[in-house]
């Protein structure tokens, strides 16, 4: 939980690293975060991107095309951030994975163990699913 060092307003973020990636640093972006204030917000740390073209996939489900938001930032939006039908997917998967293309470079693809997810939003007061 981080609290606003000005108005004391209280904030909690979920994150976690991709499956075979070290702990983020300015050479490796891989991190998922989930931030509760107090609708849940949803973005991919990626680093400097080519587009928003991504390919998604919850488990052994098809991969699915979309075009995410906030490339030009470094990050990746799911559509309107907190899609509700994204969410419910993610809460129910055991993997989540991503396929981006970073600038200059292949397309990776990034796999997110979600397995306890829902366990660990649904326990902090302040998420609201």
């Amino acid at each position: 939980m981080d609290t606003d060092k000005m108005d004391g307003h209280k904030s909690v973020s979920f994150s976690s690293v991709a499956v075979g990636t070290r702990v983020p640093n300015q050479a490796n972006h891989h991190l998922f975060v989930i931030e509760c204030d107090p609708k849940l917000e949803l973005f991919i740390v990626a680093g400097n991107l080519e587009n928003g073209d991504v390919r998604i996939k919850f488990d052994d489900d098809p991969p699915v095309k979309q075009k995410w938001g906030g490339a030009s930032y470094g990050q990746l939006f799911p559509p309107n951030h907190s899609d509700a039908a994204f969410l419910k997917k993610l809460l129910a998967a055991q993997t989540f994975n991503i396929e981006y293309t970073p600038l200059g470079e292949a397309p990776v693809i990034r796999t997110y163990k979600t397995s306890n997810l829902k366990e660990l939003i649904t326990a902090e007061k302040t998420c609201k699913l």
